[in-house]
């Protein structure tokens, strides 16, 4: 996570407040009373703290320093989505275009998808299944673009994916890519799981433009991760570990130096030509309330056609 400098911060919630005052905002939402407790932004902030924290607005709204959950949901409910995609998006673009960058700095740009748990009425168009998750199956999901610079880091769009926009994500990432190297110097793409796809792959290949995707487990990606994870075992087991402790393993894989691995030929669907994949044992915390099974370490998977380390 990111650490928000106090200015940062006080520049981020001036901009919020600049944007729930606009009256669209006030239009979207519906009208407050003027006795009301919570506004517009209070509402907007609840929503950006969830989407930040990667986590749902039930966990947020746990004090009375923010609206409810059933308050948030139901002002959210009744958004039309069309209109907050544009308005978001106008905010967004106002913000970035005011950074300046000399001709020559590098940019990475970053995607993300979000989902944030939704109680609601599922048959909205904006609603999109996903895994059992919070006790719900349905989700507000949207794709986010980030550039940063190693020193800055800045939204550059948000797209509220629909239904039939779900379908269409290689495309948004297509189009923001486009519209940015027309004024950035872009060098990295850097891309969540779900971004893992033929298109996108030839797409950024077809552009020359580095890039490291979080790999999805296809046939033959997961059948290469499967036989990473079946050497480290055997390796481990002659060594006297017990590899079926995925901590332990995974520590002792790191202790030994047999936590980094390469295969050069894997691929993400047929008729791609074969990629580099890169595997990494990381240490990862867990929400198991037991100490001893707080920590373990997981096998992370990412295709690249940069020469770097699998740790880095």
């Amino acid at each position: 996570m990111i650490t928000v400098e106090p200015v940062a911060r006080d520049y981020v919630e001036t901009e919020i407040n600049k944007l729930c005052g606009k009256e669209q905002i006030k239009q979207l939402f519906g009208d407050f009373s003027q006795n009301c407790t919570w506004q517009i932004e209070d509402i907007i902030k609840v929503l950006i703290h969830a989407c930040i924290e990667n986590t749902s607005i039930e966990d947020v709204c746990t004090s009375n320093d923010v609206p409810s959950a059933d308050t948030v949901h139901r002002r959210v409910a009744n958004l039309n989505l069309e209109d907050l995609d544009e308005i978001t998006n106008e905010w967004v673009q106002d913000i970035s275009s005011r950074a300046r960058f000399h001709r020559n700095t590098k940019i990475t740009v970053s995607f993300d998808l979000h989902e944030i748990s939704f109680y609601g009425d599922p048959d909205k168009e904006w609603i999109i299944g996903m895994k059992r998750k919070d006790g719900t199956s349905y989700a507000i999901k949207f794709l986010t673009a980030t550039i940063s610079t190693g020193t800055i880091r800045l939204p550059v769009a948000v797209i509220y994916l629909t239904k039939e926009r779900n379908n269409k994500i290689p495309e948004y990432v297509e189009s923001i890519i486009n519209d940015l190297q027309l004024w950035l110097n872009v060098d990295k793409v850097y891309l969540d799981r779900g971004f893992c796809n033929n298109a996108i792959v030839e797409f950024l290949d077809f552009r020359g433009l580095e890039y490291v995707i979080a790999a999805k487990k296809n046939f033959d990606i997961k059948e290469a991760a499967e036989t990473i994870e079946a050497t480290v075992k055997e390796m481990a087991k002659e060594s006297g570990v017990d590899f079926e402790n995925e901590y332990k393993l995974g520590k002792w894989a790191r202790r030994n130096k047999l936590d980094e691995f390469y295969v050069d030929y894997v691929s993400t669907g047929k008729g791609l030509h074969p990629i580099r994949l890169v595997a990494v044992y990381v240490r990862q915390r867990t929400h198991n309330k037991d100490p001893l099974k707080r920590w373990t370490y997981c096998l992370f998977l990412y295709i690249t056609n940069i020469d770097c380390s699998a740790r880095y």
